[in-house]
This record gives C-alpha cells, structure tokens and sequence, in this order.
C-alpha cells in the first residue's frame, strides 16, 4: 500500500470502491497472510518477533475480516491525500520492496537517523 507511513489509521479511511470492495478486501487479506506465513522473511536483515507479530496480524485480520462496504464507502470515510503519487515508485534492488523517501525500509541500517519500527 502507498500512502502516509504513518502508525496508526482507521481501515474505513483506506481508499475502497464500492464497486471492487469485496476484490480489494481480499487483496487485503492476501498481503496480511505474507508475513503471517514469514514470506520474504530470509531477505530481512533481523528476525521479527514471532510472539509479537503475529496477534497484531491477527487482529488486523479480523478487523478487515469484519470491514463492510457501507463502513468502508460511506460518506463520512474520509481519503487522506499525501501529496500525490510519485511519478516512479523504485524498488530495492536487494529486497524488491518499494523504496521510501530515504531508500529501502528492510536496508534501514545504511540511512542513520531514519526511524523504522521492528516488531
């Protein structure tokens, strides 16, 4: 997902269609499985705390498992802006994951100074 990088948010103010809610629900669900199932764990330079991780992805599910349309599409979901999609989302050559303002989010390590939070 693109968007703020910000840690907390309210599901329902994702950008959903009414007409493909039930498609990107699922895609949804799909990209919460990947770490649930450690996909892509053995390119990460740590290993994320299992015991940690996995209630939060849990509860993540059931809040998206639990998302209806009319909650999710309603009039007072609100689309937060962030200034625009960049013209070319570059992806880490090392761990294919796009990069943010200040390189790849996995390589932490080689921007100092750089926040990143590791469950």
């Amino acid at each position: 997902m693109f968007g703020l990088g910000v840690v907390g948010f309210d599901v329902s103010e994702l950008p959903w269609s009414p007409s493909t809610f039930i498609r990107e629900r699922e895609l949804i669900l799909q990209v919460i499985e990947a770490p649930k199932a450690k996909t892509g764990w053995d390119r990460l330079g740590y290993g994320p705390r299992e015991e940690s991780l996995q209630p939060c992805l849990d509860q993540f599910r059931a809040m998206i498992e639990a998302l209806v349309v009319e909650h999710a599409c309603g009039s007072d979901a609100t689309v937060w802006s962030c200034g625009g999609r960049p013209k070319q989302l570059a992806l880490c050559p090392v761990h294919r994951v796009c990069q943010r303002e200040y390189g790849c989010a996995v390589c932490n390590d080689r921007y100092p100074g750089v926040p990143i939070c590791c469950f």
